[in-house]
C-alpha cells in the first residue's frame, strides 16, 4: 500500500514540476552603449537595456526597473524624470525590446551600478 501511495506522490510531484516550469518566465538582458571609456561627470549618457531571450514571451513585454549604487554618485534619468535609487519603476519594452534610460555620474573615477530587471511572475535579474 506504501508502494501505491509513493507512487501516486511521485506522479503528481512530476506533473506537477512540469506544468510549474511551463508556466513560469525567464529572461536575460544585456546593458547597451556603456562601455569602460571615461564619461564625463554631469553629462548625459544614454545607455539602454536590451531584454535579448525569454521564455513566455507574450506575458514578458512589462518589467519592473531598479538601481542601487555600490561605488561613487550617478542620477539615472527617464527623459526630463529622475528616477531614485532603490525605487522600482514600470516599463515596457520597445519594439526592439529595449528600455531607453539615461545617466549622468556625479562623481569622478570608478562608478559602480547594479541595474535591476523584474518580469511580471517576479522573476528578478540583475547586472553591474
Amino acid at each position: 500500500m506504501k508502494k501505491i501511495l509513493y507512487a501516486i506522490f511521485a506522479i503528481v510531484v512530476l506533473f506537477s514540476c512540469d506544468r510549474e516550469l511551463e508556466l513560469s518566465s525567464d529572461f536575460e538582458f544585456e546593458i547597451r552603449n556603456i562601455d569602460d571609456s571615461q564619461i564625463y561627470v554631469n553629462t548625459l549618457k544614454s545607455f539602454q537595456l536590451e531584454i535579448i531571450s525569454t521564455k513566455n514571451a507574450i506575458n514578458n513585454k512589462d518589467y519592473k526597473f531598479s538601481y542601487s549604487v555600490s561605488n561613487g554618485s550617478l542620477t539615472v534619468k527617464d527623459g526630463s524624470s529622475t528616477l531614485i535609487e532603490g525605487n522600482q519603476y514600470n516599463y515596457s519594452v520597445n519594439d526592439l525590446n529595449q528600455i531607453g534610460l539615461d545617466l549622468i555620474p556625479q562623481s569622478p573615477g570608478e562608478i559602480i551600478v547594479k541595474f535591476s530587471l523584474t518580469d511580471n511572475n517576479g522573476v528578478v535579474k540583475s547586472k553591474e
